[in-house]
């Protein structure tokens, strides 16, 4: 019986959005997905879970030290042993993995963000080089398919913001960007305790369909290129862009229960984009996002 490795472990305990997206690739390219998928749970969880800043740092830079020492065929944490056995199969950047810290680390220093363009360069680092590496497991056969990932990223992400907003002000974190705010006459104090008025409902739509155009770009890329290869990629943004409808369907109160999806819907829509990408893969993406 093959070895089940701790990240395949964490990620089917957890049910992510993820684990759905991967259940119908072949299981090399899984367990690599999974690896990378823990992987950023632990960095992520390196931060947020610290008792202390010097503590979140020190995780911070262990797990920069144990991307070095993957790389030189001396890993030593579970998970980054893991990593060694996806990096052995698929062209995986040491640049991307080392980005990705970057990334969280930034909410180490970072609980406002001023332009969009700031906010931009913010998931990029968390998001869009996540992208990166799937599609390098994923396999792709188009040079557009980086800017896909990219593209998907962002919009993945800023559903994420926005149905975390007020998750997020119980952190004393707003990572709507301040130039926003402005916008439509809100305060930071207005979003911290979480008051839900006509200007806040038009600020939130503003992010919703902002995140739209994004999908609207990967889509366009996706219809591009009709790769059959890519359809784990094309199961998560269609989760996240129903997640976002969900947002706008709740008429954009996003200070209550996190708003999600049943997983049923969650299988079914990952059945139908295995069926289709092994079938009519032009098909996929024609209605894609």
């Amino acid at each position: 019986m093959p070895r089940i490795s701790y990240s395949a472990l964490q990620a089917k305990q957890s049910k992510t959005n993820f684990y759905y997206a991967l259940r119908f690739l072949p299981l090399v390219k899984r367990e690599a997905i999974f690896a990378v998928y823990t992987f950023c749970r632990h960095v992520d969880d390196a931060v947020d879970n610290a008792p202390d800043p010097g503590e979140a740092h020190r995780d911070i830079a262990m797990w920069r030290q144990e991307i070095e020492s993957l790389y030189s065929g001396r890993p030593t944490h579970p998970v980054a042993k893991d990593l060694a056995l996806a990096i052995e199969r698929f062209p995986i950047p040491k640049e991307y993995l080392h980005e990705v810290i970057s990334g969280v680390e930034m909410d180490l220093h970072y609980r406002r963000y001023t332009t969009f363009e700031d906010l931009l360069h913010y998931c990029h680092r968390v998001a869009s080089v996540v992208g990166l590496i799937c599609i390098e497991i994923f396999g792709y056969r188009h040079g557009r398919a980086k800017d896909f990932a990219n593209d998907l990223g962002i919009a993945m992400q800023l559903t994420n913001i926005l149905r975390d907003v007020g998750h997020d002000a119980d952190h004393d974190r707003i990572y709507l960007p301040l130039e926003d705010l402005s916008r439509f006459n809100i305060t930071e104090g207005n979003i911290l305790r979480k008051e839900f008025t006509p200007q806040m409902r038009e600020l939130l739509r503003s992010q919703y369909e902002r995140a739209l155009t994004f999908y609207g770009r990967a889509a366009d890329c996706g219809r591009e290129m009709a790769d059959p290869l890519l359809f784990p990629a094309y199961i998560m943004g269609t989760i996240y862009r129903r997640i976002l409808e969900q947002i706008a369907d709740e008429d954009f109160y996003v200070f209550g229960r996190r708003i999600t999806i049943p997983a049923w819907e969650k299988a079914l829509v990952a059945f139908r984009a295995w069926v289709a990408s092994q079938f009519f893969p032009s098909l996929l993406w024609r209605n894609a996002y």
